[in-house]
C-alpha cells in the first residue's frame, strides 16, 4: 500500500509549492479569496493586481491575481451577492 499522495505537478503534494490552495468548499476557498482581495485593496488602495500575485492572509497564501482575473472573465456568469461583494471593493469589471 503508498503512504502519501503521488502527483506529477509540483507543490499538488500536502503543503508544497507556491502557494497553499485554501482547502474546503467553494463557498470557504471564495470566502478566503475575498478576504485576501480585501487586505490587498486595503494595503494597495485598488484591485488590480498582477495575474500570479500571491496574498498571504494568517500565514495562508492565495492566488488572488488569478481569482480577480477568473471573476472578470465569468462577470456575467457571477451571483448579484458575488458582483456585490466585489463591487464594495471597488472592481473594474
Amino acid at each position: 500500500m503508498i503512504n502519501g499522495i503521488i502527483s506529477s505537478r509540483p507543490g499538488s503534494a500536502r503543503g508544497g509549492g507556491r502557494a497553499a490552495r485554501a482547502r474546503g468548499g467553494g463557498g470557504l476557498r471564495r470566502a478566503a479569496s475575498l478576504a485576501a482581495a480585501r487586505q490587498f485593496h486595503a494595503r494597495e488602495g485598488h484591485l488590480q493586481p498582477a495575474r500570479r500575485h500571491i496574498e498571504t492572509v494568517d500565514e495562508v497564501e492565495h492566488e488572488i491575481g488569478m481569482f480577480l482575473d477568473h471573476a472578470r472573465r465569468r462577470a456575467d456568469k457571477l451571483s448579484e451577492e458575488r458582483r456585490t461583494e466585489l463591487d464594495a471593493l471597488g472592481m473594474r469589471w
